[in-house]
């Protein structure tokens, strides 16, 4: 990534808007994966997949930018501080949850596993609530494996080459892997296997963004529709998986589909740029307090098509209200300072 080459991406509503988007995909993939009746989470999961990718995509998109401002060690430490943060507070939650529901044995047993602390170190597997965090180190070892690329290997042609190499060599091992060996997830779904890849296919669209803009919106909406339905038969004859190939092809043309349209900021793009990442994080507590609520009144077996949206509204609201009362805090701390 040679930022005298590339000039940086401007920021894009029409992205910020699909962060939001795909964080609500997340929360409808760990809601509907347990939740959902008559399997229709199975034949349509697929879709809402593409939301990791994205995610990871987006990321690389970005990285030039990073790059150009020389923040790449700034962003390592960054999500390397929000790691440990966000373990650190799922910690006395996960001992919570366990002794409500019973299962504290399981949890230390767990806890004193030496095998679990090196899944997590080497393949980023995080267990119980906090499984969801696998992205996050997921992304950090990608974020450091990408800042060691740049620092060894300088010429141009041979990194992009290794570039594509990566992304789609590592995607195609992935899938193989996935789909055709049943390969346990936690092998697959790590930095090497998902997030390299993916963050290299953005680096990809924003290297090659001037050809990929004289795309038609008709001829991806084409390409969309025909990934969906091909996703249909997919998961008909593969079954349940974490990545599917049509679910690459999806993310890509959302991504480019997302990033061509021209809107004005809003409430909504907004609410990507700022609390996509924090829905993400969060979002799986409450879904843990809203089965127990529903469990305590009776209506476990109760399922209701809205939860997500419930659960998605519940972790806005919060994130909102976290960033304003952090806002506030550093208007003050600064005040303070300057006094």
């Amino acid at each position: 990534m040679n930022t005298n080459t590339l000039t940086k991406p401007a920021r894009s509503n029409g992205l910020d808007l699909l962060k939001l988007i795909c964080a609500f995909f997340v929360i409808i993939i760990h809601v509907m994966s347990a939740e959902a009746p008559n399997g229709l989470h199975y034949q349509w999961i697929f879709i809402t997949r593409a939301a990791v990718p994205i995610f990871f995509m987006i990321t690389g998109w970005f990285y030039c930018s990073t790059v150009a401002k020389n923040r790449e060690k700034k962003q390592i430490f960054k999500i390397a501080k929000l790691l440990i943060i966000c373990m650190l507070l799922y910690f006395p939650w996960e001992i919570i949850y366990n002794l409500m529901i019973g299962s504290f044995s399981d949890f230390l047993n767990c806890f004193t596993t030496p095998s679990e602390y090196i899944n997590f170190l080497i393949f980023n597997r995080v267990s119980g609530s906090a499984g969801h965090l696998w992205y996050l180190g997921s992304l950090l070892y990608t974020l450091i494996a990408a800042y060691v690329c740049r620092s060894f290997i300088k010429n141009q042609k041979i990194r992009t080459l290794l570039i594509i190499t990566a992304a789609i060599g590592l995607l195609a091992v992935h899938l193989v892997f996935d789909e055709i060996l049943h390969v346990r997830n936690m092998y697959t779904r790590n930095w090497l296997m998902v997030g390299i890849p993916l963050f290299l296919l953005g680096v990809l669209l924003f290297k090659y963004r001037n050809r990929i803009q004289k795309l038609s919106m008709p001829l991806l909406i084409v390409g969309f529709a025909a990934s969906i339905i091909a996703g249909w038969f997919e998961v008909s004859v593969a079954g349940q998986h974490d990545l599917y190939t049509t679910t690459v092809f999806i993310a890509i043309l959302l991504f480019i589909i997302f990033n061509k349209i021209n809107i004005k900021d809003n409430f909504f793009s907004a609410a990507g740029r700022k609390h996509s990442l924090n829905i993400y994080i969060i979002h799986n507590v409450l879904i843990k307090i809203y089965l127990m609520i529903m469990a305590s009144l009776g209506l476990a077996g109760m399922v209701t098509y809205f939860m997500p949206l419930i659960i998605f509204a519940a972790s806005l609201v919060i994130s909102i209200i976290f960033e304003n009362i952090k806002g506030k805090v550093i208007a003050f701390s600064k005040s303070k300072k300057a006094s």
